[in-house]
């Protein structure tokens, strides 16, 4: 843990009076996770990851949640989330899938995608803090797939749940995005809200979608994204590259913009109050990958 954060004892004698950032050491990080993951697979005291992608098709329920302050390091409220495999080739365990999860619930409970447990390969899930502290996935009690939200529970007490906002973020106000891009991990950037649209699935069910400004990519699913205040009013989900030339022999070319796609706050919001999915969407429809759009687990 001591390699994950690098303080500022390693830095000159100059500067040990001055106030420094927390610097992420990435690679120190995917090997704890590795180590410590696969040492919770070895165990076999905790559920492989097929039973817990079973799991999404009976979500165990939620518990009521008590109403939380913001927390002012909003980061600390965010894990990676991801598994670990054996190759069969040599001795170390190898990460899976990584994404982003958020503490919804100070008892162990974290807010992700649907797709990112859907998605999940290997022996065991687990979270990662940013300091670097392992702990296993154990159940899942809330999966919509329509909506691409889920919730579970992880073996850890105590961390400061995000709340997610009374309001929802207005067109054109100033948001951040708190996750884990390709393995660059908790990064946050910056933008604003562009606008609210429905989503027609490949079945024809609607879905309400926030798009962004603020830059995400594949390992931000799950991500957070907050308010000034440090709330939560959406989740990242998706992207769509819009392409000037999009038929040609060689393939798309001209990347023209980036779509980002997040469920919106108010979903989430829904779902963990009323278990039942927002007026307007087809409840009985089961929803089937689209082409058009891109998780970015």
């Amino acid at each position: 843990m001591k390699n994950l954060l690098l303080a500022a004892c390693l830095l000159p004698g100059t500067l040990l009076a001055r106030e420094l950032p927390v610097i992420i050491n990435d690679a120190g990080l995917i090997h704890n996770f590795e180590k410590k993951a696969g040492a919770l697979a070895e165990s076999g005291d905790f559920p492989r990851v097929e039973s817990l992608k079973a799991e999404l098709a009976k979500p165990k329920g939620m518990p009521p949640l008590p109403a939380v302050s913001a927390p002012e390091a909003p980061m600390d409220s965010v894990v990676m989330v991801g598994s670990v495999y054996d190759c069969g080739k040599c001795d170390r365990w190898h990460p899976g899938s990584l994404a982003t999860a958020w503490v919804v619930g100070a008892d162990g409970l974290f807010c992700t995608n649907y797709h990112v447990i859907e998605t999940l390969h290997g022996e065991t899930a687990a979270i990662s803090t940013r300091k670097g502290e392992v702990y296993p996935v154990l159940e899942i009690l809330l999966a919509d797939k329509d909506h691409d939200v889920a919730i579970f529970r992880a073996d850890i007490t105590g961390l400061t749940p995000l709340p997610i906002a009374k309001d929802f973020a207005k067109v054109g106000a100033d948001i951040s995005c708190l996750s884990n891009p390709n393995q660059r991990f908790f990064y946050q950037s910056f933008g604003k809200v562009a606008r609210y649209n429905t989503m027609r699935r490949k079945d024809r069910a609607m879905v309400p979608v926030m798009s962004i400004t603020a830059d995400f990519a594949k390992g931000s699913s799950g991500g957070p994204i907050i308010n000034a205040d440090n709330q939560v009013v959406g989740m990242v989900a998706s992207t769509r590259s819009i392409y000037y030339e999009n038929k040609t022999e060689t393939g798309p070319t001209k990347l023209q913009m980036v779509m980002k796609s997040c469920v919106p706050g108010f979903v989430i919001e829904d779902l963990l109050t009323t278990s039942k999915s927002p007026e307007g969407v087809d409840e009985n429809a089961d929803e089937k990958p689209s082409r058009e759009l891109d998780p970015v687990s």
